[in-house]
């Protein structure tokens, strides 16, 4: 388990997969990110879970405050490998 605090205004997050999920909070002004091939867009207060193995990234913000946070948790602290949540 993770968590992160990242001004987008100052740096980007370039496109990356892990084997955790991921939830990303727009915690001050707007995120913008892909997800997959998707572009989204959260505003303050909204937020984004993202499955394992993904493809994402969150661009550089020109606009300030960009601030986000994330926590990332592998999905064996939820639960086992061998439960069908898993």
């Amino acid at each position: 388990m993770a968590c992160y605090e990242d001004d987008m205004a100052c740096t980007g997050v370039p496109i990356h997969w892990h084997d955790e999920f991921e939830y990303i909070l727009a915690f001050n002004g707007t995120i913008h990110l892909h997800v997959g091939t998707e572009p989204i867009t959260l505003r303050q207060g909204a937020g984004i879970l993202i499955n394992a193995g993904l493809l994402h990234s969150v661009s550089h913000s020109l606009r300030k405050p960009s601030i986000l946070r994330s926590l990332v948790v592998h999905p064996d602290l939820i639960a086992g490998s061998p439960q069908s949540c898993y």
